[in-house]
């Protein structure tokens, strides 16, 4: 769980794999548009983006980029990376092994049953 702002801005960075029956969730304190990138994540991820309700607003495939350049400056590096837009307001956003998305066959719109309450009472 990615409940504080410490814990979503790490994310699963410098990770080297992801089993298949692992992920992250991620809970925001608010509802509000997102963006999320690669930054320092070494292993290609999928994303589901959900409102506060569970609903999913949006997915995507994201891949890996190289790692911080010897002669590039952490505002290049930033720079450079690509943003995977949420599309919607969203709440909830969920990280898994590349290759889940397929498996799951999420659709815009379908409920994805979490305990928000209680997930919206720990989120900082």
């Amino acid at each position: 769980l990615a409940l504080t702002p410490k814990a979503r801005e790490r994310g699963l960075m410098d990770r080297r794999e992801l089993k298949p029956e692992e992920a992250m969730l991620f809970v925001f304190p608010d509802e509000k548009e997102r963006r999320f990138w690669m930054k320092n994540t070494l292993v290609d991820l999928d994303i589901l983006y959900l409102d506060s309700k569970g609903r999913v607003v949006s997915f995507a495939s994201m891949t890996a980029e190289p790692r911080r350049g010897e002669h590039e400056t952490e505002e290049q590096y930033e720079e450079r990376l690509k943003l995977y837009p949420s599309k919607a307001p969203t709440r909830f956003a969920i990280e898994f092994r590349a290759g889940t998305l397929p498996l799951l066959h999420p659709e815009v719109g379908q409920t994805i049953n979490l305990p928000t309450t209680w997930l919206l009472s720990q989120a900082r």
